[in-house]
């Protein structure tokens, strides 16, 4: 299931205008996975809310499957020909998805004005030199974080679509559809150039290390990073194998055995100082993760003549 040839990918179109065929605002849930389908359209997806996935091949081989994550307020740009299709991460995504089709000439009643604000992909590509780098790159797709407004972009624009007679000669479609690929050059600086899924767990476990003293819930972690619970477990999952509680568990106990490596602290106040809520739980989690006690654990440091500093008298410790 190779590129097709005779489907125009971006840097092949030259006089060719694009024409909106398919679109939609739909929600899905968790359980949704669309069918493996190829086009000659050019298509973008935007998710307005929650998460999907998006999975595309280069052959018939299931082993080709890649999987790219599109979170919330992110889109996708796909050029033509690629088999793909998308599986929902978050339940109750939202997502605008419009399909446009290279269309070669005007129609007579479509001449004017409706010609003027429809440029040719030459044309639109001469013109703004962010477009004209994504067309010269050639991507299969393109993900973009949407710092700009495409995403209200495409809701008007879709909105205009279900009430149009007849699209391919809708002014208001033609303008929005011209303001569409604008709004997408400048979003050009923040295409995602590292796998999404990485960014959301490099900035999850930031968060970790920065506030593990204090509880933390798995929808406070996910809240700081900016997407759905769920989702970012599924994250840690495949990316660690590990979910987020056994990371940050992780974290606590590399806190706790610098303090038994460092300081004459007693358990319970390690126990405070490294974000656990007794003792019993510094034991049974350092145990369970390293595979001895706190206190077998400091007596094998000071085999090693690793210097233990006694705390300070002045020092009071906090909860807050």
């Amino acid at each position: 299931m190779e590129k097709t040839p005779e489907y125009l990918t971006f840097k092949q179109l030259t006089s060719q205008h694009f024409v909106p065929v398919g679109w939609y605002n739909n929600t899905f849930p968790t359980t949704f996975t669309m069918q493996w389908h190829l086009h000659q359209q050019f298509e973008i997806m935007y998710c307005e809310k929650g998460a999907f996935v998006f999975e595309y091949m280069f052959s018939d081989d299931k082993n080709a499957v890649f999987r790219v994550p599109v979170p919330e307020k992110h889109f996708i740009l796909l050029n033509a020909g690629y088999y793909h299709r998308i599986a929902i991460e978050s339940n109750d995504t939202q997502i605008y998805n419009v399909e446009l089709f290279p269309k070669q000439s005007f129609e007579r009643e479509e001449e004017g004005l409706i010609k003027e604000v429809s440029p040719s992909a030459r044309e639109l590509f001469a013109l703004n030199a962010q477009l004209s780098d994504l067309r010269d790159k050639n991507e299969r797709f393109y993900v973009f974080h949407d710092s700009q407004n495409v995403g209200s972009t495409m809701k008007e624009l879709v909105e205009d679509l279900n009430d149009s007679n007849s699209p391919s000669i809708d002014l208001s479609v033609r303008v929005l559809t011209l303001k569409l690929f604008l709004d997408i050059s400048k979003c050009s600086s923040n295409i995602i150039l590292e796998p999404i899924k990485l960014t959301y767990v490099r900035k999850a476990i930031l968060f970790m290390q920065r506030n593990f003293i204090h509880p933390l819930s798995v929808n406070e972690i996910a809240e700081s990073v900016g997407i759905a619970p769920a989702y970012l477990q599924r994250l840690f999952k495949s990316e660690l194998g590990e979910g987020i509680h056994a990371t940050l568990t992780g974290i606590r106990v590399n806190n706790a055995k610098n303090l038994l490596e460092t300081t004459s602290l007693p358990n319970n106040e390690i126990a405070k100082l490294s974000g656990f809520s007794s003792r019993e739980q510094l034991i049974y989690s350092f145990h369970s993760t390293v595979g001895c006690s706190p206190h077998e654990y400091r007596i094998t440091c000071n085999r090693k003549n690793i210097r233990v500093f006694p705390w300070p008298d002045d020092v009071e410790l906090s909860d807050e």
